[in-house]
């Protein structure tokens, strides 16, 4: 009886995140690629615990944003590959005069994906595009750069 109060129990103060998931993501994923799956699930994972299971969000990405300090750019490829995985679902609900309203967010049982979806989650998260993310300012601080070199050798 004792061991029964002492277990973790959901709807408490503890964070609830599939111990073997991060552990995927370590033998499947690059550095960068697991550091940002790792942030974003264990983000998700505090949003669930918040929120509560089912609950509709407002602003998802923002809220993903605001928990993980990841931006836009890199919380959507990871959640796509996130749903892909079989990790995660979400759905944004459309309000009765067609804008889209809040989204419901729900985190499934972890289930060892087969290697079908593993080499679908690497294709999203290498995708030429995404290949030029700007971390912190490095994207457009080149840019800035390359406009300067520009613009003094004009002058000259």
């Amino acid at each position: 009886m004792l061991h029964r109060i002492n277990k973790r129990q959901r709807n408490v103060n503890h964070l609830w995140a599939d111990k073997s998931v991060i552990k995927f993501f370590r033998s499947n994923f690059s550095t960068k690629d697991f550091k940002n799956l790792r942030t974003i699930y264990l983000s998700l994972c505090e949003i669930e615990s918040d929120f509560g299971e089912g609950y509709t969000i407002s602003g998802l990405i923002q809220t993903i944003s605001e928990y993980s300090g990841k931006s836009k750019n890199i919380i959507y490829p990871v959640l796509k590959a996130l749903k892909v995985a079989g990790l995660i679902n979400y759905k944004q609900e459309q309000k009765e005069n067609g804008r889209f309203g809040s989204t419901c967010l729900t985190l499934y049982k972890w289930e060892q994906p087969n290697q079908r979806q593993i080499n679908r989650m690497i294709a999203i998260l290498q995708e030429p595009w995404l290949q030029n993310r700007d971390y912190g300012g490095g994207l457009i601080r080149n840019i800035i750069i390359i406009l300067i070199i520009l613009i003094i050798s004009i002058a000259k």
